[in-house]
């Protein structure tokens, strides 16, 4: 009896170790990339407390880059974005060229969502880590 008891301590300790693990592993720091790969972002903790998120447009594929787009390289897709609930962040983000309130959520460890709204108009990007810092 008591080496069942072992057995199954041992099992959860296991368990919640497993998940305390993978809980550390979900850093949003880092280069991210949409899908079609012609950018990247460099997403950093920020912010007095250093709770906040930051996302700066680190690099654009060189045969997409135009006038237009070159302007926003170093610039800020969001900036100290304060956490609202475990993984996710809410805040002001720019997209096209516009500020409007979005969201950051990270959905995995290598998976961040960046969505926006402004009335009907919505846009969602989901971004693939593509290394760390």
């Amino acid at each position: 009896m008591r080496n069942l008891k072992t057995v199954i301590f041992a099992g959860l300790f296991g368990l919640f170790s497993a998940g305390a693990a993978t809980a550390q592993d979900m850093s949003p720091e880092g280069i991210w990339q949409p899908a079609n790969k012609e950018s990247r972002y460099k997403i950093t903790y920020c912010g007095d407390d250093n709770t906040k998120l930051c996302g700066l447009v680190h690099w654009i594929q060189p045969e997409h880059q135009n006038a237009e787009n070159t302007q926003l390289l170093g610039t800020y897709l969001f900036s100290e974005l304060p956490m609202r609930a475990k993984n996710k962040w809410r805040g002001k983000i720019t997209l096209r060229g516009h500020t409007i309130r979005g969201n950051v959520t990270q959905l995995s460890p290598d998976k961040l969502k960046v969505d926006a709204c402004v009335l009907i108009w919505c846009e969602e990007v989901t971004l693939d880590k593509f290394s760390d810092l």
